[in-house]
């Protein structure tokens, strides 16, 4: 007689445990469309930040010869996502879930930060490059300027190679500018 009685109180508590479960999969199922409209407002913004690989996106890049506009471009997706990142709350409740983004947010921090430091890095390299190269230029155009002008002819080399020198003082201005403005963004 007690097994029998044993027996349906384990039913009971069986039932009893499937009607929560069914219960919790009924309301689950009604929190699904709200709870996927809240991470595509909230956390999916940055998607391209943390499903990325800057090991492999970072070559990738460079094999494409960017200009330094093309990484101030980048620099700054880093800067958006960074600020939208740092605007997410900690927590959200939907329905009866509560959502706690801190470790997702420290997260997407890390891979800001591990992005920013790449493209910085990539960045120096290439302005740095550049400036060597049109310094090395200048030097050979400022040699050739200096030589002696001893005909017409080497006037007018002398004067070809000033204005080959002015355009490529705005050149060089342009690229500057451009790279103090990824080093802008990367200070943010």
């Amino acid at each position: 007689m007690v097994q029998k009685h044993n027996k349906n109180l384990l039913k009971l508590q069986c039932f009893d445990i499937l009607k929560m479960i069914l219960l919790m999969c009924g309301c689950f199922h009604g929190m699904k469309h709200t709870t996927e409209a809240f991470l595509k407002a909230n956390l999916y913004g940055n998607q391209s930040i943390w499903i990325a690989d800057i090991n492999v996106d970072v070559p990738k890049f460079l094999m494409m010869n960017p200009g330094v506009h093309d990484f101030v471009y980048i620099l700054d997706i880093f800067k958006k996502a960074s600020e939208a990142n740092s605007k997410l709350n900690d927590e959200f409740i939907v329905g009866s879930l509560k959502i706690t983004t801190s470790a997702f947010k420290a997260t997407v921090d890390t891979l800001i930060s591990a992005g920013k430091t790449k493209y910085g890095l990539a960045l120096h390299n290439y302005t740095k490059a550049a400036v060597e190269n049109d310094l090395r230029w200048l030097k050979s155009a400022t040699e050739k300027v200096q030589a002696p002008v001893t005909s017409l002819a080497d006037a007018a080399a002398a004067m070809e190679f000033l204005h080959e020198i002015r355009l490529m003082s705005s050149s060089l201005e342009a690229k500057l500018q451009f790279a103090l403005t990824g080093y802008q963004v990367l200070a943010t």
